[in-house]
């Protein structure tokens, strides 16, 4: 009689088809629930975090331009000088440390300035000279390959060199547009953009310039 007692009380702590069956079913349906929250939590992270990112691109982009652009100068060689230019393009009295765009209302896809090259301005220097061909140099902000990049001229007596470097890579394609309001406020707009599959996210970021190098 014990024995039997005993065995059927190891029999009572098995578990049955039928409440496997429950169980499985349940850790099925809780399991699914919880991959299908944890996924549409991710897609919202990566979405949000694309978005941010285009953000970040656009303010480094005219962080970047803006920075320098301020610091800009006229070059006063006269085979690089030029002068800013009212809506109808004529020429004003002031010289203007932007090529391009120069005339007000005129609207590029780059921008084009002189500054003056840190390796060689010097005024304190003897005989100084500032129309030599070596005090300035040109740098160009443009798109290559749907990418921002600048692009540095410098001089010397014999010879003229350039420097390309790029600006954004973490962006698929960005758009610039350049604006001349007045002789010394140009207006910068900055549109970053990715592509993921059909999803496009894109960053839009407009400010105004005033040029301080006149």
């Amino acid at each position: 009689m014990i024995a039997v007692a005993q065995k059927n009380r190891k029999r009572s702590k098995a578990f049955s088809l039928a409440e496997l069956t429950v169980v499985i079913a349940l850790f099925g349906l809780f399991s699914t629930t919880a991959l299908s929250a944890l996924n549409l939590t991710l897609k919202y992270w990566s979405r949000v975090s694309n978005q941010v990112e285009m953000n970040a691109m656009c303010r480094m982009v005219c962080s970047t331009i803006a920075k320098e652009l301020r610091q800009a100068m006229p070059d006063q060689n006269t085979a690089r000088a030029v002068y800013a230019q009212n809506s109808n393009g004529i020429n004003t009295t002031q010289l203007s440390a932007v090529h391009v765009p120069r005339r007000v209302g005129q609207v590029t896809d780059y921008i084009t300035f002189s500054e003056a090259n840190p390796n060689t301005f010097d005024p304190s220097e003897n005989n100084w000279d500032a129309t030599g061909i070596d005090k300035y140099r040109i740098v160009t902000y443009k798109i290559e390959s749907n990418q921002l990049v600048r692009e540095m001229t410098t001089y010397d007596a014999s010879s003229e060199s350039h420097v390309v470097s790029a600006i954004t890579a973490a962006a698929d394609n960005v758009i610039l547009r350049v604006t001349c309001k007045s002789a010394a406020v140009y207006e910068l707009k900055v549109t970053c953009q990715r592509f993921i599959g059909s999803q496009t996210y894109e960053a839009t970021l407009t400010t105004d310039i005033i040029v301080l190098g006149k």
